[in-house]
């Protein structure tokens, strides 16, 4: 199976990406993200950027899963695919998907990378004005209902997946292979995906007070009628979920990663390490900074 968008054949011809096996020798780029079967490369186009997902191999139960949710029996790569193609025919924010194929086992998507356009991270290193912060937040919270609204899901909401387009300041989100499609979303089921952003974001990066407009946008823009309740629920619910995550070691690294931009300057301790290929283990101290879980104020 092999499908390709004939706007970039081209490129991808000149890029020596001809055939379905192309894409899975392909070593241009640079790799971005690794994890056990599914790494993904950055490609440099003629005037724009590709993203290359790679599963090698697909597993078995991330077929299952796909199956589950009602997207087939097939891989995360064709499941973001469909996904994507859905996002677009509504108008909803995510990137641009360009090629998908399954073979022997393995798959591969690929999708254009945004222009003019920062992850949510590196954008607040930039220092935006409190105005522009707040326009951000604003949209972000309106971006994320309409994505709800629709009835999609996105499990992994972190902040290093929003990203803004300074002309513009809009905000579009990526990694939707674990998306579902469903009829209405509760109330809970919302806050438990706003956590995962929460829980990302240092709060020197983003004070409570800057959450607060991005929370009331969202419900403003997810519920006809908001009441004071409503807000206090959900952000009892956010906070709650966002202490619980902060407890994995994948979130504290995410949340570490913003805590450099609120200016801080993190608590350093001492361990010792042994050195065993040195005969007489010599003792060495070694700086070390405080886990982030515990510098996190509520």
């Amino acid at each position: 199976m092999f499908y390709l968008n004939p706007r970039y054949e081209a490129d991808f011809w000149q890029q020596g990406l001809r055939r379905l096996d192309d894409f899975f020798v392909c070593t241009d780029g640079v790799t971005v993200g690794r994890h056990a079967s599914r790494h993904v490369r950055r490609i440099p186009m003629r005037d724009y950027q590709i993203y290359l997902k790679r599963e090698e191999p697909v597993l078995f139960r991330d077929k299952l899963e796909s199956w589950w949710n009602g997207f087939g029996w097939c891989s995360k790569a064709r499941r973001e695919w469909q996904i994507l193609v859905r996002l677009r025919e509504r108008g909803l924010p995510c990137p641009e998907p360009v090629a998908v194929g399954e073979e022997n086992g393995m798959a591969f998507l690929v999708v254009k990378g945004f222009t003019e356009s920062f992850d949510l991270p590196m954008y607040l290193a930039f220092r935006p004005s409190m105005e522009e912060r707040h326009a951000v937040l604003r949209n972000m919270g309106h971006a994320i209902a309409d994505l709800h609204n629709a009835g999609f899901t996105h499990p992994d909401l972190y902040a290093k997946h929003i990203f803004v387009h300074r002309p513009t300041l809009q905000v579009s989100f990526v990694d939707y292979q674990r998306t579902c499609i469903v009829k209405k979303l509760s109330l809970k089921q919302r806050c438990l995906e706003l956590a995962r952003l929460d829980a990302t974001l240092h709060p020197g990066a983003v004070p409570f007070k800057e959450r607060l407009t991005f929370l009331h946008a969202y419900l403003h823009r997810a519920y006809t009628h908001v009441t004071r309740e409503m807000v206090r629920e959900a952000a009892l619910i956010i906070t709650a979920e966002s202490s619980r995550l902060l407890k994995r070691r994948r979130i504290q690294g995410m949340y570490a990663e913003t805590s450099l931009l609120s200016g801080d300057v993190s608590v350093v301790t001492y361990c010792r390490v042994r050195v065993p290929e040195e005969p007489h283990q010599r003792m060495t101290m070694v700086e070390q900074e405080e886990p982030a879980a515990l510098k996190r104020i509520s």
